[in-house]
């Protein structure tokens, strides 16, 4: 569908499809890559972000990519994602001006942040410097046995929630890999009520997304993009946002109940009708 359609919406819904199944299509994403639709690329992009792919195909493939301006964030990201990060940084010295690139990177480089800082040495932009050494700090913060305070079962969902935040949701492209989230892009899931508090309230920013300012552990945070939410994504399943929830609920110094894919299903009925992201005043917070 993606190589032969000419609809886009049907190519992005291919392409988040063959994601959800695991499947890393090189023929796919070569052809989104070349769609004259920002859309179906930026999808593209954002996928090889959360892949961190290393086929050698696509990854000329995004080196070769002549980002539009509103493709430069998706772009950067996938580029520092597969190993290219000094050329993100090289389209950074292009567009410095350009609010979130910066983030974009970091966002890119998830845990790969202190190998590439070891590579690469000194970064002459301060910002981006500043960004990495914080996200540096943060990624060297880790848990020893997460997940094992949970029942067997639980922690089953927890682990397929990993994948899912990981992978399946892409989660981590805006949260971080360790859930300290970006200060100008995405607060962080640690040491959060939003995360560990009423499971409804979760489940209803997992479906319909999420508009700021809202606060986190003290600290406002003015999101610049609200966070779109999973109810119109047919490859999250209601066993998917469980699993995530549990997951995220218990990772990075959290600890919550575990949630149950009835749980889930049960506030995407009552809440069917939503179809705009909520607000913090709109959940109570």
């Amino acid at each position: 569908i993606v190589v032969a359609s000419k609809n886009p919406l049907a190519q992005i819904h291919a392409l988040w499809t063959l994601d959800g199944l695991g499947l890393h299509s090189v023929p796919a994403m070569l052809a989104a890559l070349k769609s004259p639709n920002m859309d179906v690329t930026t999808t593209a992009l954002d996928i090889i972000s959360s892949r961190q792919s290393r086929d050698p195909l696509v990854i000329e493939a995004v080196a070769q990519f002549e980002s539009k301006p509103q493709e430069l964030h998706s772009h950067v990201r996938a580029l520092a994602a597969i190993g290219l990060a000094q050329q993100a940084i090289k389209t950074l010295s292009s567009h410095s001006d350009l609010p979130l690139l910066r983030e974009a990177i970091v966002s890119g480089l998830g845990l790969q942040v202190g190998s590439f800082l070891k590579s690469h040495g000194r970064v002459l932009d301060p910002q981006l410097a500043a960004l990495l050494s914080d996200s540096l700090k943060k990624v060297t913060v880790t848990q020893t046995t997460p997940g094992v305070h949970l029942s067997p079962a639980d922690r089953e969902s927890f682990l397929r929630g990993a994948d899912v935040y990981a992978n399946k949701a892409a989660c981590s492209s805006c949260h971080g890999p360790n859930g300290a989230g970006l200060m100008a892009l995405a607060p962080p899931l640690s040491k959060s009520n939003w995360v560990t508090g009423e499971v409804s309230t979760l489940t209803k920013v997992l479906l319909h997304g999420l508009s700021g300012p809202i606060q986190v552990d003290g600290v406002q945070y003015k999101l610049p993009l609200a966070m779109p939410g999973f109810s119109g994504n047919s490859t999250i399943s209601d066993q998917d946002l469980a699993d995530v929830m549990t997951f995220v609920r218990n990772s990075w110094g959290n600890r919550a109940s575990a949630v149950t894919a009835e749980q889930a299903r049960k506030v995407r009925a009552e809440e069917s009708s939503q179809n705009v992201p909520y607000t913090a005043a709109e959940l109570g917070k």
